[in-house]
Protein backbone atom coordinates (compact mmCIF):
# COMPACT_ATOMS: atom_id res chain seq x y z
CA UNK A 1 0.00 0.00 0.00
CA UNK A 2 0.45 3.58 0.08
CA UNK A 3 0.22 6.31 2.62
CA UNK A 4 0.70 10.22 1.45
CA UNK A 5 1.50 12.44 4.18
CA UNK A 6 -1.65 14.93 4.44
CA UNK A 7 -0.21 18.14 6.14
CA UNK A 8 2.89 19.29 7.40
CA UNK A 9 4.03 20.62 11.15
CA UNK A 10 6.68 22.42 12.14
CA UNK A 11 6.28 21.41 15.62
CA UNK A 12 6.56 18.28 17.76
CA UNK A 13 8.46 15.10 16.96
CA UNK A 14 8.18 11.33 17.18
CA UNK A 15 9.63 8.95 20.00
CA UNK A 16 8.35 5.83 17.59
CA UNK A 17 6.21 5.93 14.34
CA UNK A 18 5.26 2.57 13.20
CA UNK A 19 3.43 3.54 9.95
CA UNK A 20 5.56 6.49 8.40
CA UNK A 21 4.42 7.72 5.37
CA UNK A 22 5.25 6.37 1.74
CA UNK A 23 4.69 2.77 0.49
CA UNK A 24 4.68 -0.01 3.26
CA UNK A 25 4.09 -3.21 3.88
CA UNK A 26 3.66 -5.83 6.92
CA UNK A 27 4.77 -9.55 6.91
CA UNK A 28 4.40 -11.73 9.54
CA UNK A 29 5.95 -15.58 10.55
CA UNK A 30 2.98 -17.99 10.79
CA UNK A 31 3.62 -20.91 12.76
CA UNK A 32 2.74 -23.80 11.18
CA UNK A 33 2.17 -24.01 7.58
CA UNK A 34 -0.73 -22.94 5.66
CA UNK A 35 -2.86 -23.37 2.27
CA UNK A 36 -2.08 -20.34 0.31
CA UNK A 37 -4.87 -20.66 -2.30
CA UNK A 38 -7.44 -20.95 0.66
CA UNK A 39 -6.85 -18.12 1.95
CA UNK A 40 -9.70 -15.16 2.00
CA UNK A 41 -9.47 -11.71 2.93
CA UNK A 42 -12.38 -9.06 4.25
CA UNK A 43 -12.07 -4.97 4.61
CA UNK A 44 -14.70 -3.92 6.94
CA UNK A 45 -14.82 -0.45 8.59
CA UNK A 46 -10.97 -0.37 8.81
CA UNK A 47 -10.43 -3.69 9.83
CA UNK A 48 -8.61 -6.16 7.20
CA UNK A 49 -9.40 -9.82 8.30
CA UNK A 50 -7.11 -12.16 6.46
CA UNK A 51 -8.31 -16.33 6.59
CA UNK A 52 -5.46 -19.12 6.16
CA UNK A 53 -6.63 -22.23 6.78
CA UNK A 54 -3.69 -24.42 8.06
CA UNK A 55 -2.96 -27.45 5.85
CA UNK A 56 -3.71 -30.51 7.11
CA UNK A 57 -0.54 -33.29 8.17
CA UNK A 58 0.55 -35.50 5.64
CA UNK A 59 3.30 -38.07 5.46
CA UNK A 60 5.71 -35.44 3.54
CA UNK A 61 5.90 -37.85 0.40
CA UNK A 62 4.66 -37.16 -3.34
CA UNK A 63 4.07 -39.81 -5.82
CA UNK A 64 6.23 -38.85 -8.97
CA UNK A 65 5.82 -41.17 -11.98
Amino acid sequence: GEKRFARKSSQGSFTLMERSYGRFERVFALPCPVDGDRATAKYTDGVLAVTLPKLKPGNGRLKIS
